[in-house]
Order: structure tokens, then C-alpha cells, then sequence
């Protein structure tokens, strides 16, 4: 497991989860670090080129990628945090 911080999700795209049988899959979480903080699940693929791929179940067509390890991570916090501001803006309720 991986815990990273985050914020909020909008350079997202729909894209299934990698099947986690796969030794190139693996999940970690990320946590908000603000008073009410919340932890959300990351999953981490790498792909046939050898760059990573990060999703967020929790937040529908939370998706990035990255040519390194430290690239997806950053990007998927930066996609998360968007996406949770996009939802507040709307008055949707954040996952």
C-alpha cells in the first residue's frame, strides 16, 4: 500500500480498472490532508511502455498517467483534487 497526500479530478477519462492479478498492478491510497481528511484508493498500473496509469475508483473517471512513478502520482492527486472542486463548484456531493 501507498499512502500519498492529495487535494481534488479533471484530467480524467473513463477507463476500466487493470485486473489486479497482474504483477504490473498494484493499489496504494491517497489522503487529503485537511481537517477532514479522507483517504481514497489508487489504483497503479503500468503499461507496456513503461509508464504508469492511475485510477481512483471512488471518483468516476478519475484517471492519469505518468512516465514515472512519481509523475502518476503526482498527476493523480492534482486529478483528484480537481475533480473534488469540480464537485463542490456543482453542489454534487463528493464521493
Amino acid at each position: 500500500m501507498v499512502n500519498v497526500p492529495i487535494k481534488a479530478c479533471s484530467t480524467a477519462r473513463r477507463r476500466s480498472p487493470p485486473d489486479l492479478g497482474t504483477p504490473s498492478a498494484f493499489a496504494g491510497r491517497i489522503k487529503i490532508e485537511e481537517p477532514n481528511s479522507v483517504r481514497y484508493t489508487v489504483i497503479l498500473e503500468r503499461e507496456n511502455d513503461g509508464g504508469y496509469v492511475a485510477i481512483v475508483p471512488a471518483l468516476p473517471g478519475c484517471v492519469s498517467q505518468g512516465d514515472t512513478h512519481d509523475e502518476v502520482l503526482r498527476n493523480i492527486r492534482e486529478a483528484a483534487d480537481l475533480y473534488i472542486e469540480d464537485c463542490i463548484a456543482a453542489g454534487d456531493p463528493v464521493p
